[in-house]
């Protein structure tokens, strides 16, 4: 059982990461946000069904490097009797030259509860910060996620570089389609944020994306509708990219 915190917060696990001649694959991490790394290295469940994907998630994430050691706690905390909010936290510290600071975790949020979810939130996310390129990451994305009977999906990226390249972006379900982000911020592509209010046939969906870089603010959102029957079908969209690029001033509106 959980060790009580107070204010209705328990403690329900413990962990931790200890990495000789090890280092962090940044980019694998956060690649991992996406692919579900990050709960094999928390606390991953059906330990033995999953121990293969496991072990070798461990080690492309930690790879092999002489002289680097990884060190850091881990800790999941929860809300609620019955459970309402988990949270899975680590924190991965890589020493000695150069130094990085990984902050990985799962966000659950369920409503009322696990055996009758209306609400179900789950958001796997990472921040790095890393000393050598000056740059501070955070990733976040929705998995297995629904509100009431609508799939909910969706990504999210904030970079700040103060290194040699000076940059900044944000961004909620991607960008505008005529814009690609620099590829030394490391962000790849990107799920709108959408929900899914019909699945299959019929199928209809709501996108919606919003991004501010150092020159641009970008925002879209989309409506896809698909109904087929008996040879025939009705397919609808309707959407709108809007983009303001700040020097030299222009906006693209579609």
């Amino acid at each position: 059982p959980g060790i009580a915190l107070g204010f209705g917060f328990f403690l329900s696990g413990l962990g931790g990461i200890l990495g000789v001649h090890r280092s962090i694959n940044t980019d694998r991490l956060r690649d991992g946000v996406k692919a579900g790394t990050i709960q094999s290295i928390l606390f991953p469940t059906n330990i033995i069904a999953n121990i293969s994907k496991i072990i070798s998630d461990v080690k492309e994430v930690f790879p092999i490097k002489r002289d680097q050691f990884v060190i850091g706690p881990m800790a999941a905390i929860t809300w609620g009797v019955p459970t309402i909010v988990r949270v899975d936290l680590g924190i991965a510290i890589e020493v000695d030259n150069p130094v990085k600071l990984a902050i990985l975790g799962v966000l659950r949020v369920i409503l009322p509860d696990e055996s009758a979810a209306l609400i179900k939130i789950q958001v796997a996310f990472l921040g790095l910060i890393d000393f050598e390129k000056g740059m501070l990451s955070f990733d976040a994305s929705l998995f297995d996620s629904k509100v009431l009977t609508f799939g909910l999906e969706g990504d999210m990226a904030l970079r700040l570089s103060w290194g040699e390249k000076k940059d900044f972006v944000l961004s909620v379900g991607g960008f505008h389609p005529s814009f690609t982000p620099p590829t030394y911020l490391g962000i790849g592509s990107m799920k709108r944020l959408t929900l899914k209010i019909l699945s299959g046939n019929p199928r209809l969906t709501l996108s919606t994306y919003f991004a501010v870089t150092t020159n641009t603010v970008q925002f879209g959102a989309g409506i896809d509708f698909y109904f087929g029957v008996a040879g025939f079908k009705i397919v609808g969209e309707f959407g709108f990219d809007v983009l303001f690029q700040f020097s030299p001033f222009r906006f693209i509106a579609d």
